[in-house]
């Protein structure tokens, strides 16, 4: 609406390929190839090699749910009540995936701008307050999802229409600060600060309450095709 951003509708697709627009003023063609559901891949939650999640921590598996239209497929679901303060934590609110390869070996020395951690997710409900925190096997970095801190001083409840594609850059993987907080400190400088020498580790998303008050609603969301690819 800004004119920041470009959005379109791709046709149903039987193959994966990359998306090509052409203007007036030129072409453009995606980085990346959408259809694509083995590239880069992390977890789909579909029976098989890529399914990984470790069936406890307080997510729910889902398919067909009446709150996440949009998605044939299956997914997982978190869904939790008004946070009070500090609580949440990755043992009770969490989606649990077991130890997956998030980056190819060779990759681990490129620079972390040309690689995003991405994944679908459909937000029904107003959500405000509380802390969407995203980790690996080393606890000493996070990411911290927050769509609904606008600034500094400003709030707004955040939904989605419908299933979204989310984005965190890894330099969002910032490390733990004992004066600023966790997930608030300086970014990962390479990509074996989170993963090590082998790209591979757990990964952890889970919902926790930073705030000195109760969270203002509680949350719910699905979530779906968690991958790491070429930015």
């Amino acid at each position: 609406l800004d004119g920041s951003s470009l959005g379109f509708v791709v046709p149903t697709l039987a193959q994966s390929g990359p998306v090509i627009l052409k203007t007036e003023i030129g072409t453009a063609t995606t980085a990346y190839h959408v259809n694509d559901l083995i590239t880069g891949v992390v977890t789909d939650f579909e029976w098989g090699s890529r399914f990984h999640w470790e069936y406890w921590g307080g997510a729910e598996l889902g398919s067909g749910n009446a709150d996440f239209p949009g998605n044939s497929t299956q997914y997982l679901m978190l869904k939790t009540n008004i946070l009070s303060t500090g609580a949440g934590d990755e043992y009770s609110t969490a989606m649990r995936i077991g130890n997956v390869q998030w980056l190819p070996t060779v990759n681990l020395s490129d620079p972390i701008s040309a690689w995003a951690f991405k994944f679908e997710v459909n937000i029904p409900h107003p959500w405000k307050g509380g802390t969407l925190c995203i980790k690996s096997a080393n606890g000493d970095y996070m990411a911290r999802v927050e769509p609904w801190q606008i600034s500094s001083t400003m709030q707004a409840a955040y939904s989605t229409k419908g299933w979204q594609t989310m984005t965190i850059p890894f330099s969002e993987f910032r490390k733990n600060d004992a004066s600023l907080g966790d997930g608030k400190g300086a970014s990962i400088t390479n990509f074996t600060d989170l993963l090590g020498s082998t790209g591979q580790s757990n990964l952890v998303l889970y919902m926790h309450n930073y705030s000195a008050t109760p969270t203002e609603t509680g949350f719910n969301a699905a979530f779906d095709n968690l991958r790491v690819v070429k930015r």
